[in-house]
């Protein structure tokens, strides 16, 4: 990323919440969000995958700025002249149009970094779920992202072109894009805000290029939290949708819920060894369905915590963000495995920590 970061025009960026900000009030302020970490090899490189080439436009994005911005003043520091500050080249205060073209330029800027990242959290990990949901179990987990890639193209062909899985990515695809939105807008009112912050407290260009590196390290976060929440709701509605898929017309599905170790209580609780009731429609107003003399907790692809307090909170996966809980088949005779299964989720999680530390912990 060189030259001038000027792209496109500016939105105003001021009414925006922080992402986390954001996040939580979604899902309800009292949840505590922290990193669980997902069982499936080739979705965890999914993951990392989106998480490194975001890192890697951040790095180039607050690069440009510390040498476009900041190494071009001679001054030790910015001198505040009424409440604006000089230019770095000029040495003149900035005019209001001066100003308006760096939050141009700086929207402009996250925008690239973001750029073709909603279709890979979206189309890709859709197609993901359906593929995953048609391997065994020993397959599912150690499998690799990139050993994937022929019979990925052909899913997203699929779900591209028949109605249901079309309206299905539709959906996926205007989350991801919004979530996306957002976070552009984020990122450039809080850099412009530690700009403006720092030349009131008359700080010096080292003391503010300071500042600017700890923001970019919290955009990452924030990214992170996002790649781990969304890829997780289209890689398990594209589960559960071929699950429907692959069933008989009148079977009864039924699927048992899987948390690893590093889960939370509430996922501990109402989701792992849990057994639901699939269906293809969302019930209205509660989710339990009633099977001869016993009571499920039904379960359809999209069902969301999303707006829903936490005292609110239906049983889904994700539940939460960072949420890294999965459903599998369940059958008679299913539960003479559970342990093993179990014990395979669980070190899955413990190799995905080992394999990306910097990005999980």
């Amino acid at each position: 990323m060189s030259g001038n970061l000027l792209i496109h025009a500016p939105l105003d960026p001021y009414q925006f919440e922080t992402v986390e900000e954001v996040l939580l009030k979604a899902y309800g302020r009292e949840v505590h969000v922290h990193s669980e970490v997902s069982p499936y090899r080739s979705v965890q490189d999914l993951q990392y995958s989106l998480q490194a080439q975001v890192q890697s436009r951040l790095t180039q994005v607050f690069q440009a700025i510390r040498v476009e911005w900041l190494s071009l003043s001679k001054a030790k520091q910015f001198t505040i002249g009424g409440k604006v500050y000089l230019n770095p080249v000029t040495g003149k205060a900035l005019t209001r149009a001066e100003w308006a073209r760096i939050k141009k330029s700086l929207l402009a800027a996250f925008q690239w970094v973001y750029r073709d990242t909603d279709v890979r959290l979206a189309k890709i990990a859709l197609a993901l779920g359906k593929l995953l949901s048609r391997m065994p179990l020993e397959g599912r987990i150690t499998r690799a992202y990139e050993q994937m890639q022929r019979d990925l193209a052909y899913e997203q062909r699929i779900i591209t072109d028949d109605p249901q899985w079309r309206n299905s990515l539709y959906f996926a695809e205007e989350y991801a894009v919004e979530n996306i939105t957002s976070l552009s807008q984020v990122n450039t009112k809080a850099i412009h805000d530690v700009i403006l912050d720092s030349l009131r407290a008359k700080q010096t260009t080292r003391q503010l290029e300071s500042r600017l590196f700890d923001r970019f390290g919290d955009f990452n976060r924030d990214w992170r939290r996002i790649v781990l929440t969304e890829t997780a709701t289209a890689v398990t509605n594209g589960f559960l949708m071929a699950e429907l898929e692959k069933a008989d017309p009148d079977e009864r599905i039924y699927m048992k819920g899987v948390s690893s170790a590093g889960a939370c209580a509430f996922c501990r609780e109402r989701i792992h060894g849990q057994v639901f009731v699939l269906l293809g429609t969302p019930l209205v107003g509660d989710d339990h369905v009633t099977i001869g003399d016993k009571e499920y907790v039904a379960i359809w692809p999209n069902k969301n915590n999303v707006g829903r307090k936490y005292v609110q909170w239906w049983a889904c996966v994700p539940a939460h963000p960072h949420c890294a809980c999965s459903f599998v088949r369940w059958r008679p005779g299913f539960d003479k495995y559970w342990d093993q299964l179990h014990a395979a989720m669980n070190r899955a999680e413990k190799e995905a920590r080992e394999r990306f530390p910097e990005v999980v912990v």
